[in-house]
């Protein structure tokens, strides 16, 4: 079903005109079916002093760096880009690859992601690890250390890697993949493959009430993606108290220039 976004309370009147925007990267990028969107806006609120409305985008990392290697999208990309009238990105790295693609510089404000700390906040992690058996059914060994590796399971994250670092770990560790997607055949036949059926659970999608206990009881979240702009589930994993494990991709760095509780891997495939 179409997301619907009501304007009603910001003026819009009957007889509006409505906008439908198609989104078919998700079906590229993360293997989900497209999501058509439909806006109904004022456009007289929208417009600037030439009667036309101004054009705000924002881009958040697979957007320019997959878009960006299909020569029609890119060219589509840059238009785009010459009629808005700001660009955001979610990082300032983010920002240098759009400047590198030709978008005016001038133009690219970093945005960074907001964070609803109303809910993703520190649980201690003794009472984060006793709510696990009763909120994901997850039961660990008192002491036991538990990693998990929040998102989709599609390659771009890279799950099959934290897999096989598992094995270079003691046996008691444990791994906790918080996500759905299409990778999860093949990440489970990795599992069975390397002998690690007690120690890495597959839990699927996680609600939002659950994922902070999730992260507060983690002894660290682990993130192998392929890329990212600044990913949301860094800041969700920072903001409960877990130290983040993370390649030196996207806006990394900048997450890393705030908080002391990041370290940068290369990204390295081992018994994967």
């Amino acid at each position: 079903a179409p997301v619907i976004v009501n304007a009603a309370s910001y003026g819009a009147q009957a007889g509006d005109q409505l906008v439908v925007l198609q989104l078919p990267y998700a079906s590229v990028v993360n293997g989900q079916p497209p999501i058509p969107v439909v806006i109904t806006a004022q456009m007289s609120d929208l417009a600037d002093t030439d009667g036309f409305p101004d054009l705000t985008i924002k881009a958040r990392g697979s957007d320019i760096h997959f878009w960006s290697t299909r020569p029609r999208a890119l060219s589509q990309i840059r238009q785009a880009a010459t009629a808005a009238s700001i660009m955001l990105s979610c990082s300032a790295a983010l920002g240098r690859d759009m400047a590198a693609l030709g978008l005016p510089e001038e133009r690219i404000v970093p945005h960074y992601t907001g964070l609803d700390r109303s809910r993703f906040r520190i649980t201690p992690r003794a009472q984060a690890r006793a709510a696990l058996p009763a909120l994901l059914g997850l039961t660990l060994s008192e002491g036991a250390p538990l990693f998990v590796a929040p998102g989709a399971l599609i390659p771009l994250k890279g799950q099959a890697l934290a897999v096989a670092a598992l094995t270079y770990l003691a046996g008691d560790a444990h791994l906790a993949l918080a996500g759905s997607g299409p990778e999860e055949a093949a990440l489970r036949a990795q599992i069975e493959k390397l002998g690690l059926e007690g120690r890495v659970h597959v839990l699927g999608q996680i609600s939002h009430d659950a994922l902070p206990v999730l992260l507060s009881a983690a002894n660290a979240v682990v993130l192998p993606s392929e890329r990212e702009g600044l990913a949301n589930a860094w800041i969700e994993a920072l903001a409960c108290g877990a130290p983040l494990v993370i390649p030196d991709i996207g806006g990394a760095r900048e997450v890393v220039a705030a908080n002391q509780l990041v370290m940068l891997t290369q990204r390295i495939a081992k018994n994967a």
